[in-house]
């Protein structure tokens, strides 16, 4: 069906022209007027030159006064300024590869993905196959959830520049999304060869492990990047849960407890879900050290529902070690704190 549409006519019909022909035609005038413009530029009188690329343009001039026009914008970091003047010399001639690659350049700088994408993948079709290109292009793809697509454009810049450890991290990062973890645990590894100090390498390491099933291994990880100064909220939860899943109590409490320094919108909740699980499985000594915990944290600033909740489970706690007056005292504080609370009015009725 492609070779029905409308853009492979279009296509085809380039295709007689010269594969080199990825510049715009100058008349000789022209060519003369822009010798002059860019003579200008390159003295810093970019003003004027502006003046002038303006002067000469129109409808019917070479696509090389819009480029030059958005050139000055983009030199000027005006990058929005820049876009339509690319996008009109395009529209004058669309094998100009140097538009497309800065359309590309801009649209990638402005955090547009899928339009850098498209520009990057048009300019790399009018020949631009170098490294850079590719590697951009791949990591607006990892953007926009395109994996597949990223890695061949990370293997393709690769195969342009195996030492680039960016393009390297792209790729595992994309073989990591499509859950080939076996293969981004070993790309990771050969990253790790590089630079062992880079903690961000054994966190994503880390999380290939998990997917692999390989829990204390990827603790392993976790802790290393601890160790480097690099752990953030998210491993540090994922570390204290490996450790209460495997009994490790303790750590696990230090663990939870820990990852509140590291966001300051850090919340219990994951850390009371753990409270729970381990109160339903008996270990009401770590439980308890845990809800210590949390309320030493955000002393008194916890929201009333979350609270309530610390507080059935101290209530829970505190039955399970025959300590009546402890119950007692907790659920008389949430009913304190709301009198509605029913399940509370009867637990308390019972105690």
């Amino acid at each position: 069906a492609y070779f029905n549409t409308t853009e492979f006519e279009k296509r085809f019909a380039e295709s007689f022209l010269s594969v080199t022909d990825i510049e715009p035609r100058l008349t000789e005038e022209e060519a003369e007027d822009l010798q002059e413009i860019i003579e200008l530029i390159q003295t810093d009188k970019k003003d004027r030159a502006m003046v002038r690329l303006e002067r000469g343009d129109s409808a019917a001039a070479s696509a090389l006064y819009p480029f030059l026009i958005g050139q000055l914008h983009f030199d000027a970091e005006e990058l929005e300024e820049a876009l339509p003047y690319y996008a009109e010399a395009i529209e004058r001639f669309s094998k100009f590869q140097r538009a497309w690659n800065n359309k590309a350049l801009i649209h990638f700088q402005l955090g547009e993905s899928d339009e850098a994408a498209s520009a990057f993948s048009r300019a790399i079709s009018l020949g631009k196959v170098d490294e850079r290109t590719f590697g951009l292009m791949a990591v607006c793809l990892l953007n926009g959830e395109n994996y597949i697509s990223a890695e061949t454009a990370f293997r393709h810049a690769l195969m342009l520049n195996p030492a680039r450890v960016e393009w390297k991290q792209g790729l595992a990062r994309a073989l990591f999304m499509q859950e080939r973890y076996p293969e981004a645990v070993a790309l990771f590894s050969s990253l790790l060869a590089e630079k062992p100090d880079s903690a961000e390498f054994w966190l994503l390491q880390g999380n290939a492990l998990l997917g692999m099933g390989e829990p204390m291994r990827a603790a392993e990880n976790f802790r290393i990047a601890e160790q480097l100064g690099g752990a953030t909220n998210a491993s540090l939860n994922l570390l204290a849960d490996i450790y209460a899943n495997e009994g490790l109590n303790d750590l696990a409490v230090q663990c939870y407890v820990g990852a509140f320094d590291l966001d300051p919108d850090a919340t219990p909740d994951r850390a009371l879900k753990s409270a729970r699980m381990m109160t339903w499985r008996g270990q009401v000594v770590a439980a308890s050290q845990l809800l210590d915990g949390i309320e030493g944290y955000f002393d008194g600033r916890l929201e009333p529902e979350t609270n309530a909740t610390l507080l059935k489970l101290r209530a829970k706690i505190a039955a399970r070690n025959g300590d009546a007056a402890g119950q007692v005292a907790a659920l008389e504080e949430i009913v304190r704190n709301n009198p509605l609370a029913g399940d509370a009015l009867l637990l308390l009725g019972a105690a």
